[in-house]
């Protein structure tokens, strides 16, 4: 799954079969480029798991890290996580929302960044859009910030540790 690998090959297949296309496929999409566009958006609105897992991937690939998540790996630490805010147990409700969330940020520079894979997701809350009312959720507040860092300037110390062991006992179980 090395990403160079991966465009590598598909630039090769590109070429490959780049005769055998049809002629007029550009000239047809830009006449039908909104029905195109239309079918799209459906399909997203249809699958939003498959959407959301594919841009974290996509995100993850761009920076050629791991990106070997699944939906079921995301259904699985939904599970374990009871559909809840790994941080503060929020549940969904009309003002925030349950996302996936790198713990270490694909941003973080560190050689060892795990990129978009089991162990590096969480659900985590974050306020709807146009619903801020002074509670924001905790994906709000974490942005790109250190994790652990991030968990000392938010929680106490007590606090900070039951969630560090509830998460990284996830992590453990999900790596092997």
């Amino acid at each position: 799954n090395n990403p160079e690998r991966v465009k590598e090959k598909k630039h090769q297949d590109y070429e490959k079969h780049k005769d055998k296309r049809a002629p007029g496929y550009k000239k047809y999409y830009l006449e039908h480029r909104d029905e195109a566009i239309a079918r799209a958006a459906e399909h997203s609105r249809r699958n939003p798991q498959k959407k959301s897992i594919h841009v974290h991937k996509r995100l993850a690939r761009k920076r050629e890290l791991p990106a070997t998540l699944t939906i079921q790996d995301w259904q699985n630490c939904l599970e374990y996580f009871n559909s809840c805010c790994a941080i503060c147990g929020r549940v969904e409700n009309e003002i925030h929302q349950i996302s996936k969330e790198h713990w270490i940020p694909l941003s973080d520079s560190r050689p060892d960044n795990p990129g978009t894979v089991s162990h590096n997701i969480l659900p985590i809350c974050h306020t709807r859009k146009g619903k801020r009312n002074g509670d924001i959720g905790c994906n709000n507040s974490k942005w790109r910030h250190d994790p652990e860092d991030w968990l000392h300037s938010k929680y106490h110390p007590d606090e900070v540790a039951r969630i560090l062991q509830r998460i990284y006992t996830y992590f453990a179980q999900v790596k092997r």
